[in-house]
């Protein structure tokens, strides 16, 4: 039951590396146009060890907003959600990124669609902003931050239809039921990743079809794409661990493939990243005959990411099918980790 007039939980999770966008975050959060009383937002800090710096940007918003903070000594994005979900007082959690804004209505449009729709899951629109230069050979496609929109009316999602993972909001009774975000998907131990957000929504369809999952047009979120993201090497290894993270996944629902297969199958996405790479390189020698440095990053990222990104999964398959602990969690979900 939630306590006092909460109705939301906004919970964001930070490693305490990006201080200036958890700030522009909270900014954010007290900017919203509705009750401060009606929402609480939890600061969790998951790293190795604290940040001394970020109690100080905490305490600057601790009079704008119901705002607290926690400490969890564990690097992982999905036990920093986990923790949000114990600690939260409210019956929906909201979860925010530290380098994301919410729009002055977020919390508004959350709280009219709870109360004219008692939804399970509900999310809006889901844009990126850049507060850094963009290299003139980067495209919005290369973040890997997927912009969601679905129109200018709230609908009514059906069966196994999955909202953006950056700007969802759980009933906190489902979250606990589900076992909470899986802690071997996601952003983990100062590595990127993916998956734990779309893994909790498709647990939660499979575990109840008659699901209540709706879109709200009203609540959008805009998403920093940080310098770090514009990089080719932090493109090539993002895209590499998303694709073993999916990869993974789909063996939590589908079951672990047999070794001979995925033997078979790394080879042969192998010999095909091997050819792709012979047409690269012939790409980037030309390329730097011409001094077009623009073109053969634009050709790395729309060529060769995919069969790269195809031989991770092969490898993460692999991985699984020889791996020991062939056994799913998804048919009996835990209760949230303590």
């Amino acid at each position: 039951m939630a306590a006092d007039n909460l109705i939301i939980s906004v919970v964001i999770c930070t490693s305490g590396f990006r201080l200036d966008s958890l700030r522009r975050a909270l900014r954010s959060l007290a900017g919203q146009d509705i009750n401060k009383d009606n929402f609480e937002v939890l600061v969790i800090e998951n790293n190795n060890t604290p940040c001394g710096l970020l109690g100080g940007v905490v305490t600057e918003f601790k009079g704008a907003l119901k705002l607290n903070y926690s400490f969890i000594r564990f690097c992982n994005l999905s036990k920093a959600r986990n923790l949000g979900a114990r600690l939260s007082r409210a019956d929906y959690i909201a979860y925010l990124d530290d380098d994301a804004e919410a729009t002055p209505h977020w919390v508004g449009a959350i709280t009219e669609g709870i109360r004219q729709f008692s939804p399970d899951i509900c999310g809006g629109p889901y844009t990126i902003f850049y507060n850094s230069r963009k290299p003139d050979w980067f495209k919005d496609s290369y973040s890997g931050l997927a912009p969601y929109d679905r129109g200018q009316e709230a609908k009514m999602l059906q069966g196994n239809e999955l909202l953006s993972g950056g700007n969802l909001i759980l009933r906190k009774s489902l979250v606990t039921e589900l076992g909470g975000f899986r802690e071997d998907l996601g952003m983990r131990a100062g590595r990127a990743g993916a998956g734990e957000e779309t893994f909790l929504m498709r647990l939660a369809w499979l575990k109840n079809p008659g699901l209540r999952v709706f879109y709200l047009p009203g609540a959008r979120v805009r998403h920093e794409v940080r310098p770090d993201r514009m990089k080719l090497g932090g493109i090539i290894l993002r895209a590499w661990l998303y694709y073993g993270d999916n990869a993974y996944m789909g063996c939590l629902f589908n079951g672990y493939p047999h070794a001979g297969k995925a033997v078979k199958s790394f080879i042969s996405e192998a010999i095909n990243l091997f050819f792709v790479s012979l047409r690269w390189l012939s790409v980037f020698i030309k390329c730097i005959l011409k001094n077009d440095r623009v073109l053969w990053r634009q050709y790395t990222v729309e060529k060769a990411l995919k069969p790269l990104g195809h031989l991770s999964s092969s490898v993460t398959l692999l991985r699984v099918s020889f791996s020991q602990k062939n056994t799913l969690r998804i048919d009996n979900a835990e209760k949230l980790p303590g």
